[in-house]
């Protein structure tokens, strides 16, 4: 499986939920493109760490 090229995304959309099955306080961040609507990374956690993830995935 090869790297996703997101260099057509041009708005971004981020948020936290929590999964349906979980129990306590398991969260996770996603980001997806806001114009196709379309999940385009999910990472564990909702912190600054979480965000620097995600931005790592996406460069």
């Amino acid at each position: 499986m090869g790297l996703a090229d997101f260099s057509e995304v041009t708005a971004l959309a981020i948020d936290e939920t929590s999964p349906a099955r979980a129990r306590g306080h398991y969260l996770v961040t996603l980001a997806a493109d806001a114009i196709a609507r379309q999940v385009l990374v999910v990472t564990e956690g909702r912190d600054a760490q979480t965000i620097a993830a995600l931005a790592c995935h996406l460069a």
